[in-house]
């Protein structure tokens, strides 16, 4: 039990630096750790904005308008775009980001199906979970049944409201609040 918890904190703290852990089990039960870092750094964002307040999002959208919309109310942010899901993946993959915005309806793999795919990623690397946040024009009953079965942290309905966004983006910037041990 103490070598799973080592190699979940070590995950932790190269997950932070823009790396990437795996384990891998084969046929023999034999287990391989996988560890990729990242050669240049200096490309990959920074959680939290590398210090300068703005929040790092990835904005998971297939369509150009509704990106341009949202990336204007996200104009303080540091915002990165993926075009499908499994851009998507790959992206949260190699890069911290503080919250994935994430589009239902886009080619190819939905939005639902590529949360849990970074779930089981996650579960898998032993990261640290990143709030994705499920955007959608769905009816608000669908939106939660398949929200709560995916594993995401929110959702927002289209079209978006900037107050909305802006409320929930703030949310990500308050840190919680501290534990008290008795």
């Amino acid at each position: 039990m103490s070598n799973e918890i080592a190699v979940m904190v070590a995950g932790m703290r190269l997950r932070a630096l823009g790396a990437s852990v795996e384990i891998v089990r084969n046929a023999a039960d034999s287990v391989t750790l996988v560890i990729c870092i990242p050669s240049q750094s200096g490309e990959l964002p920074r959680q939290n904005g590398g210090g300068t307040g703005k929040l790092d999002i990835l904005l998971t959208e297939d369509c150009d308008d509704s990106y341009a919309l949202t990336e204007n109310m996200l104009r303080n942010e540091n915002v990165y775009r993926a075009r499908n899901g499994i851009e998507a993946i790959d992206v949260v993959k190699k890069h911290r980001f503080d919250v994935v915005f994430m589009d239902v309806h886009m080619p190819g793999i939905d939005g639902y199906t590529t949360l849990r795919a970074i779930r089981e990623w996650e579960t898998q690397t032993a990261t640290i979970r990143t709030p994705i946040v499920i955007l959608s024009s769905d009816d608000l009953e669908t939106q939660k049944r398949s929200a709560a079965q995916s594993g995401c942290s929110g959702f927002l309905r289209k079209p978006l409201c900037e107050s909305d966004l802006a409320g929930l983006v703030a949310s990500f910037k308050t840190p919680p609040p501290a534990l008290s041990c008795w």
